[in-house]
């Protein structure tokens, strides 16, 4: 990660810098990658809080990213659903990806999955 010193007075902050998505991820170093994504607000996305269950939701949550993993040419090798965060640990494809037409890439299958209607969601739900 870049980072920039800010030096106020007395006092240095490092300051993490935002880089780019595209020079974060490089298949020639690694097709293995660990992603962390955070609830914000500290809320909870499965557990219990304040005598409220949201175990549930923990099973919403591994059924998309099997879903996901399905339509895009990344495998997942492992993750791990917790009480207020999901770490993934994926695989690019890049062989399969670079394989597929447009209309592979973009068939109808896999956007159904993807977004599916709203009288599916109401029968998810």
């Amino acid at each position: 990660m870049n980072t920039q010193t800010i030096d106020n007075t007395n006092h240095s902050v490092t300051a993490w810098m935002p880089k780019a998505r595209k020079s974060q991820i490089s298949l020639f170093d690694t097709p293995y990658y660990h992603c962390i994504s955070r609830c914000v607000r500290r809320a909870f996305l499965c557990g219990e809080e304040n005598g409220k269950s949201f175990e549930h939701r923990r099973q919403w949550v591994e059924d998309r990213i099997h879903v996901l993993s399905e339509v895009f040419t990344i495998g997942v090798c492992a993750y791990a659903v917790m009480s207020n965060h999901t770490h993934l640990v994926l695989h690019i494809d890049k062989e399969k990806a670079q394989s597929l037409s447009l209309e592979a890439a973009t068939n109808e299958t896999g956007i159904k999955q993807l977004y599916p209607s709203n009288q599916q969601l109401v029968r998810q739900a």
